[in-house]
């Protein structure tokens, strides 16, 4: 089996700029610089329930999907209270293979509120 290899490399002084082309280079030598892959968690679109829990205000970071309503699978989130209320819901681990408008649950146990947080995903 033959393997081929390529050096990429800046010289002294690089900058970020370089360090981006190398990169571009080096993964369309490898074959992995292709066109926008479908199916990741972009947004959120939309959220509810959850109710209230007391005035706490925090945010939970890498917050995994409990359900789903398709085969979806990864996707983390981060969601933010306030006045024990969910504030915001943005996506941390886009995951793979949703849909659009596919509907997701996180545990609420895992922000600690009472009732379950349902989003709709864009993709």
């Amino acid at each position: 089996m033959a393997v081929t290899t390529e050096t990429y490399s800046a010289a002294a002084g690089w900058s970020r700029s370089d360090v981006v082309t190398l990169l571009e280079s080096g993964f369309t030598f490898a074959g992995m610089h292709g066109g926008p892959i479908a199916g990741i968690t972009s947004t959120v679109k939309t959220h509810f329930g959850g109710g209230t829990v007391g005035s706490s205000s925090t945010v939970y970071f890498d917050v995994p999907v409990a359900t789903t309503s398709g085969i979806g699978t990864g996707a983390t989130f981060n969601v933010r209270r306030s006045s024990g209320n969910i504030a915001d819901i943005k996506v941390n681990r886009v995951g793979y293979n949703y849909a659009e408008n596919e509907t997701v649950t996180i545990d609420p146990l895992a922000i600690e509120i009472i009732g379950s947080p349902t989003m709709e995903i864009p993709t």
